[in-house]
């Protein structure tokens, strides 16, 4: 796959991750999930965030 449509892959998946980050926090604000539900979640969700900002850092990064 060509790197330039990896990168924005990468970036749409970051974006539905962000969304659904938003949307599992107002599920707790609204007191459908419980707190220590969501945290686990959320840390998951996160997780993925991270490897995805790395993905597309390094594919970037010039040597």
């Amino acid at each position: 796959m060509d790197t330039k449509l990896k990168n924005i892959e990468i970036v749409k998946m970051m974006y539905k991750l962000q969304a659904d980050v938003e949307s599992l926090n107002s599920q707790v604000n609204l007191g459908i999930f419980d707190a220590s539900g969501a945290r686990d979640e959320l840390n998951i969700l996160n997780a993925k965030q991270q490897r995805l900002r790395e993905q597309l850092v390094l594919s970037k990064h010039v040597t």
